[in-house]
């Protein structure tokens, strides 16, 4: 994909990439394969968030989050969800996010 350019409602400037559309296990024991989204936000100082939704969440989690010299800040993968996610709540960043993935989200 093309690289988007989106400003968000807070006026940050971000970079939406690397959007793909795969299945994953969701289980515990590889039993529970789903559908999952996923894309590369980067902001201005080049911070990178690799963010997930699986079809039936609410919201966009953050998976990971690396700085532009690749330092993570935070790495939990998919587990984030079973602990305190930090998910996306800016609407303006959401709805941008959600045009890449047509007829998922409402």
């Amino acid at each position: 994909m093309d690289p988007v350019i989106v400003t968000a409602t807070n006026g940050g400037v971000f970079t939406l990439r690397d959007a793909k559309r795969g299945t994953d296990n969701r289980g515990v024991f590889a039993t529970d394969i789903q559908p999952i989204s996923e894309v590369a936000v980067v902001d201005k100082d080049g911070t990178v968030l690799h963010l997930s939704r699986w079809d039936d969440e609410p919201h966009w989690i953050a998976d990971s989050v690396f700085r532009k010299n690749g330092f993570p800040v935070f790495s939990n993968g998919r587990g984030s969800r079973f602990t305190a996610a930090y998910t996306i709540t800016d609407e303006a960043l959401v709805d941008a996010i959600n045009a890449l993935f047509p007829g998922v989200w409402a």
